[in-house]
């Protein structure tokens, strides 16, 4: 006997037919606009994955994410760990349109984002908001967020991203986070670290950015940022405002609206940067006490090339730098007990038998 059994209606409703009896559990999920995945929903492939977590794949296509409940709660929520969303690059489009909108909103940890193109379109909006530890943003791009990456958890790694326009890119309060070989350009500050300590920015172009500083340490501790070239910012090109034992190292800085160097912090080590052709002072220690300031180069700024600015600025050293060509002046010592700090030409080393300041 034949038994004529009626089709199951789907569960989603969907502009395409999906026709593969898919249900919550999944180890992979595969969302498509043109019916040859499982969904073409990421809220609903994210749904549809383990509770141990899972793969989405995204095939190419624009995906638009409108408001949901508050808009604080808005986005792809992502509440699995060990979720990863993978795309084929600039062609997996996340778009929102509204404002105060989140593209991705998540609580989760070890989480994966890869070769996604985030598009937004105005001052309110978060690309991605994440709370959780030990996430791997890489191989994404983002273009005209308020904020693109606001990054809670610790551990987290973002790497070879691109962000064009928009406000600050990425935002972190997370400790031992990596943010390497990404490129900004024509947006707010680049990097901004709130609570995170032990952070390391490495490798990373930042181009072309509007606000007072491109990359911002307020208060962070040992930080470590090296290998970065910043360079036509209309402000600050690395400014550490009051973190301690930080290392900013070879870096290249030239061309920026104010210092390339600006520390507050106590204990950092400021070294074999290149520093030159800022509007401002090339490395600028301000009030902060026992730095070492060593193998910089700074030449052709618009004021000193390098300069301990304030007497409250105590202990410390500035040895074998080289500044040459800058507006003011070379080497600028309003602080106390500076080494070497002796008359020229006696045994007690002045800066200018350690330093090249001619």
């Amino acid at each position: 006997m034949t038994l004529n059994i009626p089709p199951v209606p789907s569960i989603f409703t969907h502009q395409q037919v999906f026709n593969t009896g898919l249900r919550a559990g999944q180890t992979s999920v595969t969302v498509a606009q043109d019916g040859t995945g499982d969904t073409d929903d990421i809220q609903e492939a994210v749904n549809l994955i383990s509770s141990s977590g899972g793969i989405v794949f995204i095939k190419e296509g624009t995906y638009q994410v409108d408001l949901q409940f508050t808009p604080e709660n808005s986005g792809i929520k992502i509440s699995t760990d060990n979720t990863t969303l993978i795309g084929v690059g600039a062609a997996t489009i996340i778009k929102t349109d509204g404002t105060n909108i989140n593209a991705i909103r998540s609580t989760a940890n070890n989480l994966v984002f890869r070769d996604i193109k985030f598009d937004g379109n105005t001052s309110t909006q978060k690309a991605m908001w994440m709370t959780g530890t030990n996430i791997v943003v890489s191989h994404c791009f983002f273009t005209d967020w308020g904020n693109s990456l606001l990054m809670g958890g610790e551990h987290c790694i973002v790497s070879s991203c691109e962000f064009d326009d928009g406000g600050t890119c990425i935002a972190t309060d997370g400790n031992f986070c990596s943010i390497t070989g990404n490129i900004f350009k024509d947006g707010g500050t680049a990097i901004t670290g709130g609570l995170g300590d032990g952070c390391s920015i490495t490798g990373n172009i930042i181009e072309g950015n509007t606000t007072a500083r491109a990359l911002s340490m307020p208060g962070v501790d040992q930080w470590t940022v090296t290998g970065n070239v910043i360079y036509d910012n209309s402000g600050i090109g690395i400014d550490n405002n009051g973190g301690d034992n930080c290392t900013i190292t070879g870096n290249t800085i030239y061309s920026n609206g104010s210092d390339g160097i600006r520390n507050t912090g106590a204990r950092n080590t400021i070294s074999n940067n290149a520093c030159f052709e800022n509007t401002g002072d090339g490395i600028d220690v301000g009030t902060s006490d026992n730095n070492v300031i060593s193998g910089n180069v700074c030449r052709d700024n618009g004021a000193y090339g390098i300069t301990v600015s304030n007497a409250t600025a105590d202990k410390n050293i500035l040895i074998g730098n080289v500044c040459l060509g800058n507006t003011t002046g070379q080497i600028n010592d309003s602080g106390t007990n500076t080494h070497p700090n002796g008359a020229s030409g006696t045994n007690n080393l002045a800066l200018d038998d350690l330093n090249i300041i001619a």
